[in-house]
């Protein structure tokens, strides 16, 4: 590509992009550093960007979770709101330690859409003040990295094990229970665990009994087998009588399987003549649902139909058939629905390139 094409494709991305909101140019070096302007990643982080995207870019984001028990995993969801005409995705994180993680979207942030950037914070990792730097690089074009600065006190007299609800990978259709246990050593005698503040989702908490400055609380996770699914990150509020730590967030968090899946997720049939039939097989597996059979699918018109076995299993493996009606590119996706109660579904691409 010549320099001169290059530099006018360059203008016409950056033409794309709203008034006031064009990435920064690069870093400048040596003495003229001290005045760069901030990262234009960081803008993404600010609350009220849509309505003044003009606004110059802060030096950093930070957030304080303020005073916690030990080892209480701080959870905390920034929201990134892509203000730019092209579409950004993460690109790189990078942070100081191991005693801070961040879980980025997982997708591509069109103009104006909006993601979480999960933070959290390890407060068992460390006695009183702690700080960490979390840096998020937005890309792939003029890529920019936001920095992310988090904080917390890590109170040693009332502690918290573990330090977190974990639940790790659910099967669809079950309800683990997971417990942690809020101890308080301090000189408040009366020091107890007064509520909870429910979180969203499909969460039953049960409160215990303060003995001996020891609380113990349970969350129940009523998994569907029609629900969401991917990894899920939450917290529950524990209100308490502590003037200094009135609110004590513990975070929930874990990945719900789907409850089907299928192998191959997509079935390619290269290169077929039309009117020949081709079939291949697929393996339908369910992730702790029970026995099911998926129903077959009648030809549309198209030239594709599903046949299955006519029995239950907790496995089942389809024919997908394919006798082309026109010559063409083709490709279908094809929703596989069972007989379960839930009326469970599960998606499996089609492709081909039917010659005369």
């Amino acid at each position: 590509m010549s320099t001169r094409l290059a530099t006018t494709l360059l203008g016409a991305l950056l033409a794309t992009l709203p008034l006031g909101a064009q990435p920064a140019p690069p870093a400048p070096t040596g003495a003229a550093a001290a005045s760069a302007p901030s990262p234009w990643a960081n803008k993404l982080f600010l609350d009220d960007i849509v309505t003044n995207p003009s606004q110059p870019a802060p030096e950093e984001i930070a957030y304080n979770f303020g005073t916690v028990p030990k080892g209480t995993l701080c959870v905390f969801k920034f929201t990134i709101t892509n203000i730019y005409a092209v579409p950004i995705q993460v690109t790189d994180i990078r942070r100081t330690s191991e005693t801070v993680q961040a879980y980025p979207p997982q997708k591509v942030l069109q103009a104006y859409d909006k993601g979480e950037l999960v933070v959290t914070l390890d407060s068992s990792k460390f006695t009183g003040a702690g700080t960490e730097t979390v840096q998020v690089s937005f890309g792939p074009t003029n890529v920019s990295t936001a920095t992310l600065r988090v904080s917390a006190v890590s109170r040693a007299d009332v502690t918290l094990a573990p330090g977190s609800f974990n639940f790790g990978v659910v099967t669809p259709g079950s309800t683990p229970t997971k417990s942690v246990t809020l101890e308080y050593a301090g000189k408040q005698k009366d020091w107890a665990v007064t509520g909870v503040v429910n979180p969203t989702g499909p969460f039953e908490v049960t409160l215990g009994a303060s003995k001996g400055g020891k609380t113990k609380v349970s969350v129940t996770l009523k998994s569907k087998t029609d629900g969401a699914t991917g990894s899920f990150n939450d917290f529950l509020q524990l209100l308490t009588n502590d003037p200094t730590t009135p609110v004590i967030n513990v975070a929930i968090n874990g990945t719900l399987l789907s409850p089907l899946e299928v192998r191959p997720g997509k079935v390619n049939f290269a290169a077929v003549r039309l009117g020949e039939s081709r079939s291949f097989h697929v393996l339908v597996s369910g992730n702790g649902v029970g026995a099911f059979k998926v129903e077959p699918l009648a030809d549309a018109g198209d030239g594709l139909s599903v046949q299955t076995l006519p029995g239950e299993g907790p496995n089942q493996t389809i024919v997908v058939k394919f006798t082309p009606t026109k010559a063409g590119a083709f490709a279908k996706d094809v929703k596989l629905t069972t007989n379960l109660k839930s009326m469970a579904t599960v998606n499996l691409s089609v492709a081909a390139e039917v010659l005369p």
